[in-house]
């Protein structure tokens, strides 16, 4: 199976307010979960107590201008062979809670724990455990990065000790608090 979830509109077309609860998208060729805006609207998809691991890229994908209001509380992305969480492009996004581990399996020290691209607008990442941690053979080389152009980017309470090269990397800005170390 090339990804586990995918949400994909063709143009024109909307998928408005999916509601996910513990799913598990694990083991897939490519991307545990793909929301992508590109084409349509993907607004209001709400993700609680899910899994996305052990997929060949990245845990989650969220692309296109029109990929909005996607929440994802608890549970966890880990040991993915890519980033767990790649975020090229949405608006109002947010991870709380979640357990972000061991991620860039394929490569060490090269993907992170959660990625935000440039023109990425609203992302907040609170309370969760970001690291390498398990007992898999991930190495995440940041808990979280932020490329410079992204906007609006929130970082707080979060654990974010045990990743290979730092805890919070990249050339964009970000308001941070209260954050280990």
């Amino acid at each position: 199976m090339p990804h586990g979830i995918v949400v994909e509109p063709e143009g024109g077309e909307q998928a408005l307010h999916g509601l996910f609860t513990t799913v598990l998208a694990d083991t897939s060729t490519f991307h545990g979960v793909l929301l992508d805006g590109s084409k349509g609207r993907v607004w209001t998809m709400l993700f609680s107590a899910s899994w996305a691991g052990f997929n060949g890229q990245r845990g989650v994908y969220i692309k296109g201008d029109d990929a909005r209001g996607i929440a994802w509380t608890g549970g966890a992305i880990r040991e993915n062979g890519d980033n767990g969480v790649w975020i090229e492009k949405g608006t109002d996004i947010q991870f709380d809670a979640v357990q972000i581990a061991s991620n860039s399996r394929a490569m060490k020290n090269v993907a992170n724990g959660i990625s935000i691209q440039p023109g990425v607008r609203g992302v907040s990442v609170r309370n969760s455990r970001i690291g390498n941690y398990t007992s898999v053979s991930g190495a995440q080389a940041c808990g979280i990065f932020v490329e410079r152009g992204a906007a609006d980017v929130l970082i707080g309470l979060n654990d974010l000790r045990g990743n290979s090269t730092g805890a919070i990397c990249g050339e964009g800005t970000a308001r941070r608090y209260g954050n280990m170390p």
